[in-house]
C-alpha cells in the first residue's frame, strides 16, 4: 500500500476542505462584506492559558474547586484583501477556547498588517480585532452549591502577533501569539459564602496551515523577473538577470562576477556590460551595494608584466563606474595578476578563465570581505 503524501497533495485536501468552510463563514457576513477580495482561510489550533482572579465572600463556597486555566484553543480566520488601506487587511475570526471546567466562544473581526522582509520569505504579521465572547460552565466546581451562574458574556479585544512561512504557492504554515480580553463574572453561593471567579482573558500560542486562494490583485505564481523566486514570495521582483538572490528574491549580501577577455586586450565596455549581467546598471539600480574590482591575468608574460595588467584592468574598471555616475567611495580596485588562477591546467581554455576581473559585490554597511 502508497502511503506517499507531499505538499501538493496537502494543498489539494486543504482547498476542499476551506473552501466548504468559505463557503459557511461567507453566509452569515453583511452584504458590503462580499466587495472584499478573500486573501486567505486559516485553520490554527494551540495551548490557551485563562486568566483569572478569584474573591471570597464570607468565607466563599467551601466546596466549590478552583478553576481550570490550562487548555486549548481551535481557531479558524477568513481574511480579505481591503480596498479602504494598502496598509491594513480585514479579517473574520471564530475562536473556541476549552478548559477542563468551561469554554468560551469569541466570535469577532478586526484588522492585520502583514511585513516583507527584503531577506526573507517568512511574513510577520500583527493584528487588532474585537468580538463577543460566549462563557459556559461544563462542570460544576460542587455538588453542593446553592446555586451557580453558569454563562457569561463580555465584549472581547484581540492582540495577535505571528508569522506565515510559505510551504508551497498556496500553502503557509500559520504561526501565532494572541491575547483575548474579556470580563466575565461566575458566582457560587453556598449559605451564606459567595466565591466569584473573575475570568479576564486568555493567552495563546497556535499553529496551523493557511490557504491563500487567487484573487485578481494577485499575481499568478509566476515568476517575473527570473530569478527563481516566485512573485508570491519575490520581495524585489525586478531583479535583474543572472543576479544572485536569497530566498525572498532578493540580491544577497555578498556575490561575486567574475569577467573573462582575450589576450592582452581589454575592452572594460565589453565586458562590464556583460550580456548577462550588467555591472553598471546593477550599481546604479542598488545604491546599498558597492564593489570591489580585482584584476588578474593569465601566466603567459613575466610577473611583473602582470601585476601592472591586472592592475591597469581594475583602474579601467572603476574609471568606467565613475563615468557612469557612481561614485568612487563605493568602488575599490586590487591587482593580482596571475595569482589565483581558476585553473591551473594548460590551454586556452584554462588561460581565458585565468585572465578576468573579479567583481565583488556586498552591502556598504558589511564592508569588503
Amino acid at each position: 500500500m502508497n502511503l506517499t503524501f507531499n505538499i501538493s497533495d496537502m494543498d489539494v485536501l486543504l482547498k476542499k476542505i476551506l473552501s466548504y468552510h468559505f463557503v459557511f463563514v461567507v453566509g452569515f457576513l453583511p452584504n458590503p462584506l462580499f466587495a472584499l477580495e478573500t486573501d486567505k482561510i486559516s485553520l490554527k489550533a494551540g495551548y490557551s492559558r485563562a486568566i483569572e482572579d478569584r474573591s471570597d465572600t464570607n468565607g466563599g463556597s467551601s466546596d466549590a474547586l478552583d478553576p481550570g486555566n490550562d487548555g486549548f484553543i481551535i481557531n479558524t480566520t477568513a481574511m480579505f484583501n481591503s480596498q479602504y488601506s494598502d496598509y491594513f487587511d480585514t479579517y473574520l475570526d471564530f475562536a473556541w477556547l476549552q478548559y477542563t471546567d468551561r469554554k468560551v466562544i469569541i466570535p469577532g473581526l478586526g484588522i492585520v498588517h502583514s511585513a516583507e522582509l527584503e531577506d526573507s520569505a517568512i511574513q510577520p504579521f500583527i493584528g487588532a480585532g474585537v468580538g463577543y465572547a460566549f462563557m459556559y460552565l461544563d462542570d460544576s466546581p460542587s455538588a453542593k452549591l446553592d446555586s451557580i451562574d453558569r454563562n457569561g458574556q463580555s465584549v472581547v479585544f484581540t492582540l495577535q502577533a505571528g508569522a506565515d512561512i510559505p510551504l508551497s504557492e498556496s500553502l503557509s504554515l500559520d504561526l501565532t501569539a494572541r491575547y483575548d480580553m474579556y470580563n466575565i463574572d461566575s458566582s457560587f453561593l453556598q449559605d451564606s459564602g459567595l466565591t466569584i471567579v473573575k475570568d479576564r482573558g486568555a493567552l495563546s500560542v497556535l499553529a496551523g496551515l493557511s490557504y491563500h486562494f487567487d484573487s485578481p490583485s494577485r499575481s499568478n505564481y509566476v515568476d517575473e523577473d527570473f530569478d527563481g523566486v516566485t512573485r508570491n514570495l519575490d520581495r524585489c521582483p525586478d531583479t535583474l538577470i543572472n543576479v544572485p538572490v536569497n530566498e525572498a528574491g532578493c540580491p544577497q549580501y555578498r556575490f561575486n562576477i567574475n569577467l573573462s577577455f582575450n589576450f592582452a586586450k581589454f575592452g572594460i565596455d565589453d565586458i562590464v556590460e556583460h550580456p548577462d549581467f550588467n555591472a553598471a546598471e546593477f550599481l546604479k539600480k542598488n545604491t546599498q551595494y558597492s564593489v570591489r574590482i580585482i584584476g588578474y591575468t593569465d601566466s603567459k608574460g613575466s610577473a611583473s608584466f602582470n601585476e601592472k595588467l591586472a592592475k591597469k584592468r581594475a583602474i579601467e574598471a572603476k574609471q568606467y563606474f565613475l563615468d557612469k555616475g557612481v561614485s568612487a567611495e563605493r568602488v575599490a580596485i586590487l591587482g593580482r595578476g596571475e595569482r589565483e588562477a581558476l585553473r591551473n591546467s594548460k590551454g586556452e581554455d584554462s588561460d581565458l578563465a585565468n585572465r578576468r576581473i573579479k567583481l565583488e559585490f556586498y552591502r556598504t554597511e558589511l564592508g569588503a570581505e
